[in-house]
């Protein structure tokens, strides 16, 4: 009877509180994007159908766009959807990254996809990409490799967009007395973490996200390490990005790795 009156009083405080439950999304991991002209969205990458689907706030249908995996490749990564960076025409495109493994390598294939479900842009050998802005000019930079005779050799290519990207690194931790060195990069197996500055001892913990924004994982540290490891083989291919946290929950140091298998 004690238990059953605890339970009430919890059930009645979190319907006191106001939460509730919006939706319950079973196709896919759900996460929102702002497009420059449409506004706050849903997103679902639909790795089975291959489909990038977006819905409104009330999660109706807005768009549902057909993804053109290459041949005997999966999805790899969904980067930078939006309406005004790869092209003026105010329509949706995003980058997407894919994959496909053998007994002895992976190899890669990414290109910037329009709503209407062809390339505007394709780069074979691409396993990952980057942003830079030069003034009013936003570059795209775009990361290859091809395993040849044992090795894997890597390239990269610069594009000029049209559009650009709030490239927000610099400006959001230009007074951050802390240096975060991440190495190997890319990775393939593990990748290590050396923290070095005045604000080690107020590191909290670092969070781990994928691509797309989604988190992946995180680490609690105590202040006093200045080392940290992740082992990263079971994190597919791509590009990560990590954010790392004081005790006042304000981020300190943030950077991004790759990892390719």
């Amino acid at each position: 009877m004690k238990y059953l009156l605890f339970f009430i009083i919890g059930f009645n405080y979190l319907l006191n509180a106001g939460i509730s439950l919006d939706y319950n999304c079973s196709d896919g991991l759900i996460f929102p994007v702002n497009l420059e002209n449409s506004g706050s969205k849903n997103v679902i990458v639909n790795y089975y159908n291959n489909t990038l689907e977006l819905y409104n706030e009330d999660y109706t249908t807005w768009k549902v766009i057909d993804i053109p995996v290459p041949t005997g490749y999966s999805i790899n990564f969904i980067y930078n959807i939006t309406e005004s960076l790869f092209d003026i025409d105010a329509q949706v495109e995003f980058f997407a990254g894919f994959y496909k493994t053998d007994d002895v390598s992976s190899s890669y294939y990414g290109g910037i996809v329009k709503e209407d479900g062809t390339f505007l842009l394709e780069v074979p050998d691409c396993y990952s990409i980057d942003y830079g802005v030069f003034g009013e000019v936003t570059k795209l930079y775009v990361y290859k490799t091809s395993y040849q005779n044992g090795y894997y050799i890597y390239s990269s290519q610069v594009y000029s967009l049209p559009g650009s990207v709030d490239i927000d690194e610099q400006n959001d931790i230009s007074s951050i007395n802390i240096d975060i060195t991440s190495y190997p990069n890319p990775g393939n197996g593990f990748i290590d973490f050396k923290f070095d500055g005045n604000q080690v001892k107020e590191i909290k913990a670092l969070y781990l996200f994928n691509s797309i924004g989604q988190k992946v994982s995180s680490f609690n540290l105590n202040g006093e390490n200045k080392n940290l490891s992740i082992d990263t083989g079971r994190m597919p291919s791509g590009l990560y990005f990590y954010n790392l946290e004081n005790t006042s929950g304000t981020i300190i140091g943030k950077g991004k790795f790759n990892v390719i298998k």
